[in-house]
């Protein structure tokens, strides 16, 4: 959450802006070192399935446990596209971080509550839950890897990078 915010708010921002990279390399650049610590930490938990497998007597679900990190790649991606562009519109990083805890939060949780609500038909409140991430990412964990959650996930991203670029550029 400290990726622009601190920038601003030290005053190396301006010093960023005067190197000869743009935006768009600046703004991948500090997504892609959001998400190598994110992946840092999930290849952290890599010995549990090994050790599950090697303790198990009857093996474990490998397509559910691939599917699951997959999915769970995907979704720190999402939620570091989203912290970035969080971090771009604050100088504060608490406030950043509020922010960006709100909208993950928003885009797993409250699509799916929406869905739920009686009264709606069951086709519109199938729309309602696609459009959230939860759906998505129970799609993919549990080993079934469709081209339309990815694609949902990939287009979240490139989303809030597309509008982290917009608002650094007007700053």
């Amino acid at each position: 959450m400290r990726s622009f915010s601190d920038e601003y708010r030290s005053g190396t921002f301006e010093v960023l802006r005067t190197t000869p990279v743009s935006i768009t390399q600046l703004v991948v650049g500090k997504f892609i070192a959001c998400f190598f610590v994110a992946l840092l930490a999930i290849l952290c938990t890599l010995v549990y399935p090994f050790t599950l497998s090697y303790l198990s007597t009857d093996g474990v679900d490998t397509g559910g446990i691939a599917g699951s990190y997959i999915g769970l790649l995907l979704l720190c991606g999402a939620y570091a596209s989203i912290g970035v562009f969080t971090s771009s519109m604050q100088q504060n990083a608490v406030t950043a971080f509020l922010t960006g805890a709100l909208i993950c939060f928003l885009g797993y949780a409250v699509f799916d509550s929406l869905a739920a609500i009686e009264g709606l038909s069951h086709s519109f409140g199938y729309y309602i839950a696609q459009a959230g991430i939860m759906q998505h990412y129970q799609n993919i964990s549990k080993g079934y890897i469709d081209s339309r959650d990815v694609v949902y996930f990939l287009s979240v991203i490139f989303f809030f990078l597309y509008m982290t670029i917009q608002q650094v550029k007007s700053r």
